[in-house]
């Protein structure tokens, strides 16, 4: 039996359903009903009930009137954690604050999190917006999103292999680059004018923008974002980079003039401690 075999073996299957259980409620816009949690996830029925008892027990999902279930408060503490954990300085949170309320626009910046790129704060537009739901962890999406466009195009190319992984570029619109000379060649465009565009790519009638922030060694420690309704873009796309640019030059320089610790890499760090390969729990 080889490795692989041996690893397959240790999967457990329920909690592996159950944990893509909670991540499609946490995704979801609105809270779903067991049949269709089923239906979606092509879980049976009952496995689904018995799933759902379980995290209901635990406080990761909430029960609501009409038979729907939500995340529950043990489950948004995760999140919670990962934030005090992943989150960006007081002095780009600043930044970010500023970025949004000169652009009225949702603005978001990244990071690293042990080795992947994360959203570690956002501001919603001021005022009505369609903002869809942010997910935090960029994985599989890189391609897609401008933010995770603008830090891969100064990475060097075998990470941004190791990143985007060696199968094909998943494509979530039609608009979505998926030809890896295509998106290479995009990130020339990157940095010749110091910005990421995502038309289209990650969602439909929705763009990004976004521009990277760099670490002492000059190299990628994240990014500042924009998101707005595709219509918008054409006549405010100079602004929006300006002002992108603006507050990732400000950050580099914080970054790169010791006022700013950058606390990851896009490296995975080293392991040390208690928690070194092989040690027993």
């Amino acid at each position: 039996m080889n490795a692989d075999d041996k690893d397959a073996k240790t999967i457990l299957r329920t909690l592996q359903r159950g944990l893509l259980l909670l991540e499609t409620l946490a995704t979801a816009d609105e809270p779903v009903n067991a049949k269709t949690l089923s239906r979606q996830l092509g879980i049976p029925i009952g496995t689904c009930y018995h799933l759902l008892r379980t995290l209901l027990d635990a406080g990761h999902v909430v029960r609501l009137p009409g038979a729907c279930y939500d995340v529950g408060p043990r489950a948004a503490s995760l999140n919670r954690h990962l934030q005090l954990r992943s989150g960006s300085p007081p002095e780009l949170a600043a930044l970010l604050m500023r970025l949004r309320a000169r652009t009225h626009t949702t603005a978001y910046m990244t990071g690293w999190h042990h080795g992947s790129l994360i959203i570690q704060h956002y501001l919603r537009a001021s005022g009505p917006d369609d903002t869809p739901t942010f997910d935090f962890d960029f994985t599989g999406a890189l391609h897609a999103r401008a933010a995770g466009k603008s830090v891969l195009a100064y990475l060097p190319e075998e990470r941004v292999s190791v990143l985007l992984g060696d199968d094909d570029l998943t494509a979530f619109t039609p608009a979505t680059i998926t030809n890896r000379q295509a998106l290479a060649a995009d990130f020339q465009l990157v940095r010749r004018r110091g910005y990421a565009v995502s038309v289209d790519e990650f969602r439909a009638h929705r763009s990004c923008m976004a521009a990277p922030y760099f670490g002492k060694e000059g190299e990628p420690a994240g990014a500042f974002a924009l998101s707005l309704e595709t219509e918008r873009m054409p006549q405010q796309q100079h602004l929006l980079a300006a002002e992108l640019r603006a507050a990732a030059d400000t950050a580099t320089h914080l970054a790169q003039s010791g006022r700013l610790t950058v606390v990851d890499t896009h490296r995975r760090p080293a392991v040390q401690g208690r928690c070194r390969p092989g040690a027993n729990s």
